[in-house]
């Protein structure tokens, strides 16, 4: 037994592993697209911020490209296709050739490229800021004729090859230089818009849109299609040209130029989204993409190509079930509700719910600005399976929403605080706050509410009354969270302070945190203090600060929301590229925890309580009564059974440790 109490001292002392080495998922929606490309079997992707995807037509496999796994960018990224099949990519003022399943040798330039093309003979050309590169062997030469002929604050815009009559098209603002395969110049060509976006050349026709109208030149004469006129059906924000010639325009709407006119292929209703890029691969087939939209269309009848990831990738906010699901607010854009069930992802609904809570009577609250809806609410003994309005509504935005111990729901709004179907509005007229912007509100194991909002507004309120200990900072107060020890941590937009106790002290103290802004804060089964900040994910363990960034594995430092899943997984949401998991379950607890089903032969050593974490919310039991959230349950009496990974944070026999 001597060997066993010093195999657990020893555990006791291992050094905390790298979370790099953790177990990291990543849950982002790819399908944000801005570029498509037909090669072969492969159509190339390119997205707004989420990187580079090679995708296998016949298989559905992918390959990813982005900064998380050594490629040079994550958005911004420019495709052509070259003679020999190989694929360029660039961004910024780099420009790297795929080939062999990676991207190898790069040509960084002098300023940022905005466009490259592959001409006639298969020379790649690439325009950067202020001039024209083309391919040489293994080098790229500048053009210098383009150098003659743009003016001093004058950028390129558009690159563009024109296939058979073996030229090449380069757009600065109205007017457009043709240029031989060999660099010489050959024409200028005056736009007839003053704003041009976009230009591609079909057949020795030049094609240009300004979004509202759409003019060929032949040559000679231009010949005009307009929305005002109705020659064109919808706004148009650029063109792909096919294989076999086929020019297709793509904008809300989807169309092809067959005899003189523009032919709707795809009428496109998703609200303000917009179909953003085209891969024709003839005259009536074609890949689709765009806001978080992917999809074939083939004769007219589109076919979505549906992705298991979040709706879209600018987290608001995450809510960890305690069924074992997690729900996501997706905003980029349309605002939906994403839920995971473990293995897949749906979307139930299309609302810009701000917050949202599970009752332990199964009710679900979803809060939408000035509008609370409820779904699962039981009624004459009968629970109504849909969603509705509550029929109580609080006055001012509703900014978020809690259960108290004794089952009552709390809304901090922007005019204060008042329980469900209450009269009493408390604010900082009638409840000493400093300000009645309530912005979160947490209830505690301990039968109490905690609040906290502008100005530094801090109050808990207990047996009927409020006590304040408000920041003399002001700062504005963002996040709550309660650990084990009943300490309350408080998120500001200036960094972390925290509470040891009500009881003990009056006013917070600073934790010496990174003075960033703090968007959310969870704490783990082992105490561990996880703070989402606008410049990384920090964590407070043995009394030090640190902060996880995308080179330990997160995908986005732009952290938005936080929360812990029944598993001890900590789901991070960002702002910009969806939500990165991190699996707490195998880190080493420095307080000994143990699983409770393991721990029957040493339960004559415990103490008299015993205190389980799940889903960093305390469970107390004491003589078969149990406090789930703070609310006073008997599992002999109630349906809903206690969860069997439970951990015991109270301390062994001191002859354990």
């Amino acid at each position: 037994m001597n060997r066993l109490y010093k195999l657990l001292y020893l555990l006791l002392l291992l050094p905390a592993v790298v979370y790099a080495q953790y177990s990291w998922n990543h849950h982002i929606n790819r399908q944000d697209i801005t570029e498509l490309l037909i090669d072969g079997q492969y159509l190339w992707m390119t997205t707004s911020r989420t990187g580079l995807v090679r995708w296998n037509t016949s298989t559905e496999e992918q390959q990813v490209f982005d900064r998380d796994n050594g490629f040079f960018s994550d958005s911004s990224i420019k495709l052509a296709l070259d003679s020999s099949g190989a694929v360029w990519a660039a961004s910024g003022s780099t420009i790297a050739q795929y080939r062999n399943g990676s991207f190898g040798q790069q040509f960084h330039f002098s300023s940022r490229v905005n466009d490259l093309t592959v001409d006639y003979f298969g020379a790649v050309w690439v325009g950067i800021s202020d001039g024209i590169l083309k391919q040489s062997g293994t080098t790229f030469e500048r053009v210098t004729a383009f150098d003659e002929l743009r003016g001093t604050d004058e950028y390129v815009d558009n690159v563009v090859s024109g296939g058979a009559d073996s030229c090449v098209y380069v757009r600065v603002n109205n007017r457009v230089f043709r240029f031989g395969v060999d660099g010489q110049y050959h024409q200028t060509i005056e736009l007839p818009f003053v704003d041009s976006w976009s230009m591609a050349v079909r057949r020795g026709e030049l094609f240009v849109t300004d979004i509202s109208n759409v003019a060929v030149y032949d040559g000679e004469d231009w010949r005009l299609f307009s929305t005002n006129d109705g020659t064109l059906s919808n706004a148009v924000l650029g063109f792909s040209v096919s294989a076999q010639g086929d020019i297709w325009a793509y904008g809300q709407n989807v169309m092809a130029f067959e005899n003189e006119k523009w032919d709707v292929r795809l009428q496109y209703e998703r609200g303000d989204s917009r179909i953003r890029a085209i891969a024709p691969v003839s005259g009536n087939i074609a890949w689709v993409g765009g806001d978080y939209f992917f999809g074939k269309l083939v004769w007219g009848e589109l076919q979505p190509i549906s992705t298991n990831s979040p709706a879209n990738n600018m987290i608001e906010y995450i809510y960890a079930d305690y069924d074992g699901s997690v729900w996501v607010r997706c905003s980029d854009g349309k605002n939906v509700i994403s839920k995971y069930n473990g293995s897949e992802w749906s979307h139930p609904y299309t609302r810009p719910f701000t917050d949202m809570l599970r009752t332990q009577d199964s009710t679900y609250y979803f809060i939408e600005n000035t509008n609370v809806h409820v779904f699962g609410v039981v009624r004459n003994g009968v629970r109504v399976n849909d969603l509705r309005g509550n029929e109580f509504i609080p006055s001012g935005n509703i900014n978020a929403i809690a259960e108290d111990h004794l089952g009552k729901i709390w809304y901090a709004t922007s005019k204060g605080v008042i329980r469900n179907y209450s009269d009493t509005l408390f604010s900082s007229d009638n409840s000493g706050f400093a300000s009645s912007h309530i912005n979160t509100i947490l209830a505690t194991s301990v039968s109490s509410l905690w609040i906290g909002g502008r100005d530094g507004t801090l109050a808990f309120y207990k047996d009927g009354s409020w006590t304040t200990s408000n920041l003399p900072q002001k700062h504005t107060i963002t996040a709550l969270a309660q650990d084990s020890g009943g300490g309350i941590w408080i998120g500001t937009d200036a960094g972390v302070f925290k509470i040891s106790s009500h009881l003990n002290e009056q006013y917070p103290k600073e934790t010496g945190s990174p003075p960033d802004k703090v968007t959310s804060i969870a704490i783990d089964h082992n105490n561990r203090v996880w703070v989402g900040t606008i410049n990384g994910l920090s964590y407070f363990e043995d009394d030090n600060w640190s902060t996880l960034l995308r080179s330990d594995g997160i995908t986005s430092t732009m952290v938005t929301s936080l929360d812990i899943s029944i598993d001890s997984v900590l789901w991070i949401g960002t702002y910009d590229r969806g939500i990165s998991t991190l699996d707490l379950s195998s880190k080493p607890m420095r307080g000994r925890a143990f699983m409770s089903k393991t721990t029957k032969h040493c339960e004559n050593k415990l103490l008299n309580r015993k205190i389980y974490l799940r889903n960093a919310k305390p469970y107390l039991e004491n003589r078969k009564v149990y406090l789930l959230n703070g609310r006073k349950v008997n599992p002999h009496t109630t349906n809903r059974s206690l969860p069997s990974n439970l951990y015991l944070l109270e301390q062994i026999n001191k002859k354990l440790e």
